[in-house]
């Protein structure tokens, strides 16, 4: 049987949400990247505790599964799960990548920063909320991202 597993990024984290993992797995990822995982509130503000514990989760229930994926696909952080899945990366070595990756990103934006991704409407709908929420205290942008043949092009900022 063929399947798609997609990955997602960031914003589904909750507390307590490792409270199943296999804790010699959350051990060995703290040794590798030597950041103590809170599974709190308080720990899931900070990007780095929040990238590091989503993965970890991923990886761990994907070991619990014990299935392959045919195809894999991830968006954001959930790219690095899916070459983890996908077998183009080790786990010693995912886990240290994210943990990069998340303390670059957090030392570029410390506080009042953040991304999504819209699906599902169209490009004036987007603009409409936009401009609903957007103002000189809290500024909110577009960036839309057109893949076409093997070329990415930035349309609008």
């Amino acid at each position: 049987m063929r399947n798609l597993w997609l990955f997602p990024g960031q914003g589904g984290q909750n507390p307590d949400m490792l409270d199943q993992v296999n804790p010699q797995l959350k051990e060995q990822v703290e040794k590798w990247t030597k950041v103590k995982l809170l599974d709190t509130a308080e720990g899931h503000q900070d990007s780095v505790q929040i990238q590091l514990s989503i993965l970890l989760l991923q990886i761990d229930q994907l070991k619990k599964l014990g299935w392959q994926p045919t195809l894999v696909a991830g968006h954001s952080l959930g790219i690095f799960a899916a070459a983890y899945a996908a077998g183009v990366i080790n786990k010693e070595d995912v886990f240290k990548i994210v943990a990069l990756r998340a303390k670059q990103m957090q030392e570029c934006y410390p506080e009042d920063y953040g991304m999504g991704v819209v699906v599902g409407l169209s490009r004036p709908e987007v603009k409409k909320l936009v401009a609903q929420v957007h103002s000189e205290n809290d500024s909110v942008f577009i960036f839309l991202i057109k893949i076409r043949k093997r070329r990415t092009r930035f349309l609008e900022q």
